[in-house]
């Protein structure tokens, strides 16, 4: 296999459904096409019950296509979803006081100076989480070798 033309994407891999169950990967045909998944507990010898935007398709727990012993468009693979990006951004400074609190933030240093009083221990920059969420494509023309 290959990997994929975005620069963010991982190389395919052979569709198990202990990964699909944590939650870490998406699913695609062999063909690179997006395959959103319905049931993974479906009766019979293909439990696993995809759809390719056409019509339903039916697959073997590992991932093959039901209809077809050898290598099929159809058949799952998994990409894995990359873990969001992590940064912290300032929200604010807060003075800090032994004898009470200031629950005040204010949006500059220099603004939380001016409105400090003699007894100030410390000025504190207080930080928020913010999870930058990407967003993977595939597009048409993306393949895998077949």
């Amino acid at each position: 296999m290959t990997k994929l033309n975005q620069t963010n994407m991982t190389t395919p891999i052979p569709f198990s459904l202990d990964l699909w169950n944590t939650g870490k990967y998406t699913a695609v045909y062999r063909n690179g096409n997006p395959a959103r998944i319905i049931c993974t507990d479906a009766s019979g010898s293909a439990p696993i019950v995809s759809d390719d935007g056409i019509e339903p398709q039916t697959h073997r727990r590992n991932g093959s296509f039901f209809l077809n012993d050898a290598e099929d468009p159809l058949d799952l693979f998994l990409l894995q979803i990359p873990e969001p990006e992590v940064r912290y951004v300032s929200y604010g400074w807060v003075n800090e006081y032994a004898k009470f609190p200031d629950y005040a933030f204010h949006k500059t240093i220099d603004e939380a100076d001016k409105r400090s009083t003699g007894d100030r221990l410390r000025c504190i920059e207080v930080f928020v989480r913010e999870e930058v969420k990407r967003v993977n494509c595939i597009s048409a023309s993306t393949y895998l070798d077949q």
